[in-house]
């Protein structure tokens, strides 16, 4: 009821927020109290979407969680499990994929509704499956496939794209392969498929055994890795969405003042590559329990990051495509002659 307000819209709308990722567990279309999850969702989605229309925003549905985890260990999945199930259990896979449908059923639905219409502009089937699961059967490839071409007979791709997760480094070739093989075999499914990238400095990253934070670091990795990690994408020419990213390091307790350059740095990382056509931060509120530090290593919102008046340039919030030149220089503050030699 109170997670997400209008005055939290306006304050978005007014740092140049355009379009927000709304993660929706599959329990929101194909409810069973046996699974252990609140009813009643759609109430709630119906509510935010049309707060959206009157602000001119836009919003892409993100199916975080499908029947049995797509990925083991996950809080996104909606519950914690050892295995992922979905690829595991033949009945939780179908399941997950009536559900998939049943989602596009409802963007549908809602895009008929006046108070609703015009504002989910995409969607995504999974995210972050593991990526273990990429070439089984069931697995991550042959869902993509079959759902897809599902999909399109429901939402068109005039209406809603398509975000497909790949969990892992952004330059992972076999997802990137087989969607550019896709794009180029079934030009007319595969229009509006967008590759969903997750970029963070966290999570084994900045954070692995024995490493010491420093300031500098993600400075580096913004300004002189990343660019490289994406590069084999945009050489693919692909269609990317940076479906999320944070000012995360791994360590925890970095002041505002570092966090809101970091979020600058990678603002102009999106606006000068081309082919990315938006970025989500990972978040744009966070809930904590009152025993809970930020040196607990809770990653920032984009609210709290916000939070002191800072403001986004306006050169950074549009994007580049493969057409047209970058509006702004990557990483303006910062020596990138300093750049060491990536790969």
């Amino acid at each position: 009821e109170t997670f997400v307000t209008e005055k939290e819209l306006d304050e978005l709308k007014a740092i140049g927020v355009t379009h927000c990722r709304i993660p929706v567990g599959y329990w929101l279309v194909d409810y069973d109290e046996a699974d252990g999850f609140v009813s009643g969702g759609e109430r709630y989605l119906f509510r935010l979407l049309a707060w959206l229309k009157q602000r001119a925003m836009k919003a892409v549905l993100d199916l975080h969680a499908l029947p049995g985890a797509q990925a083991a260990n996950s809080g996104s999945t909606g519950r914690r499990t050892g295995t992922a199930q979905f690829f595991l259990n033949a009945a939780l896979h179908q399941r997950g994929r009536q559900a998939i449908k049943k989602l596009a059923g409802l963007i549908l639905q809602m895009d008929t509704n006046i108070l609703t219409s015009d504002v989910v502009v995409g969607m995504g089937f999974v995210n972050e499956p593991a990526w273990d699961y990429w070439d089984t059967s069931p697995g991550i490839k042959e869902l993509y496939e079959a759902m897809i071409p599902e999909v399109r007979k429901i939402l068109p791709r005039e209406k809603c794209a398509i975000m497909l997760s790949f969990a892992g480094p952004a330059m992972r070739s076999e997802g990137m392969e087989w969607l550019t093989a896709m794009r180029n075999e079934r030009p007319e499914e595969f229009a509006a498929v967008f590759y969903d990238a997750h970029i963070f400095h966290a999570y084994g990253d900045n954070d692995a055994p024995g490493r010491v934070w420093r300031e500098d670091v993600d400075s580096c990795k913004t300004c002189c890795r990343d660019p490289a990690l994406l590069q084999p994408l945009v050489r693919a020419g692909l269609p990317i969405i940076v479906g999320e990213y944070s000012v995360e390091t791994g360590f925890g307790g970095q002041d505002t003042d570092f966090q809101q350059a970091y979020l600058q740095n990678q603002l102009s990382l999106w606006a000068s590559t081309p082919g990315i056509m938006g970025s989500f931060f990972w978040s744009f509120r966070t809930l904590t329990s009152p025993s809970s530090t930020s040196e607990e290593g809770t990653p920032a919102s984009l609210l709290e990051v916000m939070a002191s008046g800072a403001e986004v340039s306006p050169s950074l919030r549009g994007s580049s495509s493969a057409s047209s030149p970058p509006t702004s220089g990557m990483c303006p503050k910062e020596d990138l002659a300093k750049c060491p030699d990536i790969f």
